[in-house]
């Protein structure tokens, strides 16, 4: 794929009142309503970012940020059929904005937008910091930027890639639907102390296996950097499932204000050599521990090893609802992830790679650290979200399930499988 030619930053910053005496004399208004349109619209955009307290002064990257989200939205896009409103502010204020930003910041380049509108941009970027990794598909990182002085910190969702939940709304949500399956009216689980009960259970094991993928997470980005690896990202793009074209290019942020790429090592040797060298170690210590600690929340309920025999009674639906709040059926961290098994995952990955990067244009996907997550059964493929990567990274999921690795080797995730939207374009 031919990387997309980002803009230069030839300036770094603009005072505001420069900006907003700017647009006022093209758009008619006052200079103080045309800088409350510049700061208002970044913040409702859900995209602002350190320095923005600062109101003196308006940055590239800001204005980077305005063109890429705000003016993607169905309140400016022409394209959106809006309102004679919205379609009015749009000529009156958003387009003299967009042009303005283009003059003042861009040197007036031909800024290019994809189908979502979204701003294409030059990748990869160097990782200067990881600063947290909360669970397996989003990061907060320090991302330098060409032609910029200092690093932009942001966090990151990975595109074709999810990761079991720690918490949240998709965590309740992915509870429940199991719920509404197996318990109360109907379910094989009953109501009341029944289902509180199973359902302690079911989301501690969920969170158990969310915290599991951070631990590897973490630990690799460490580790790698002790032994001289750097880490950059890739420009995330989301493709069309039925076409195979790109039907949305997420290049800059999401609406949730996160920026999609991909997380990749410039040393390629480093994934494999974690995964004979540290991988097996880090599962038989900390992950061994880590299992413990979630099974001892679930033991100290008294009642349940007397439900879950209960439930068992209950035909096949019963037998499918104790499996998955059993912790006995938890993924074992020191067997999973024992020498033996990580050197077979090793040497399947490098063959895989072998296959793969023969396409130059495929090269780089062996220092894709998704794909590493992937092929250890640590997270799923993402079909919402697919990328140019998708079909490598069906072909890593195809093999970690038949090799029963990770998510696959418990009843709880092979559930918990994403379906939903396959090939739809994000709007």
């Amino acid at each position: 794929m031919t990387q997309a030619t980002g803009p230069i930053f030839p300036l770094q910053s603009i005072r505001t009142a420069d900006l907003a005496r700017a647009l006022a004399e093209r758009s008619g208004v006052s200079e103080d309503v045309a800088a409350g349109f510049l700061w208002t619209n970044l913040r409702n955009g859900g995209v602002t970012i350190e320095g923005d307290a600062d109101r003196a002064t308006f940055t590239a990257i800001e204005a980077y940020r305005f063109l890429t989200f705000v003016l993607s939205g169905s309140r400016f896009d022409p394209n959106q059929s809006p309102s004679a409103t919205a379609l009015a502010r749009y000529q009156r204020l958003a387009a003299p904005t967009a042009q303005l930003f283009r003059e003042r910041f861009f040197g007036n380049a031909d800024l290019r937008f994809g189908n979502a509108r979204q701003l294409e941009t030059a990748a990869p970027f160097p990782i200067t910091f990881v600063e947290n990794i909360h669970d397996g598909d989003t990061w907060r990182l320090h991302v330098q930027f060409p032609h910029t002085t200092q690093p932009f910190t942001t966090s990151v969702r990975f595109p074709a890639f999810d990761a079991p939940e720690v918490s949240g709304q998709k965590l309740d949500r992915q509870l429940q639907g199991l719920s509404s399956r197996y318990a109360g009216s109907g379910g094989a689980v009953r109501g009341g102390t029944e289902r509180s009960q199973w359902e302690k259970a079911l989301r501690l094991g969920m969170q158990y296996q969310g915290e599991l993928a951070g631990l590897v997470w973490r630990d690799a980005a460490q580790w790698m950097q002790a032994r001289g690896g750097r880490f950059e990202l890739a420009a995330g793009y989301v493709y069309n499932q039925g076409s195979g074209e790109a039907c949305t290019m997420y290049n800059m942020v999401d609406n949730y204000g996160r920026w999609i790429g991909t997380p990749q090592v410039t040393d390629a040797r480093l994934l494999s050599q974690y995964m004979r060298e540290r991988l097996p170690q880090l599962m038989a210590t900390d992950g061994a521990a880590l299992r413990a600690r979630f099974a001892q929340q679930v033991a100290q309920d008294t009642k349940l090893a007397t439900a879950l025999q209960m439930w068992r009674t209950r035909g096949p639906q019963g037998v499918a609802a104790a499996a998955l709040v059993d912790p006995a059926l938890w993924s074992e961290p020191r067997r999973l992830f024992s020498p033996e098994r990580m050197a077979e995952r090793a040497a399947s990955w490098e063959q895989q790679l072998r296959t793969t990067t023969a396409d130059p244009e495929q090269a780089h996907y062996g220092r894709d650290l998704v794909a590493m997550a992937i092929h250890l059964g640590i997270g799923y493929h993402y079909v919402k979200y697919r990328s140019q990567r998708s079909p490598f990274y069906e072909r890593l999921e195809k093999g970690a399930k038949a090799a029963q690795i990770g998510l696959w080797n418990t009843p709880l995730f092979t559930q918990l499988e994403y379906t939903q939207d396959p090939g739809a374009c994000i709007p």
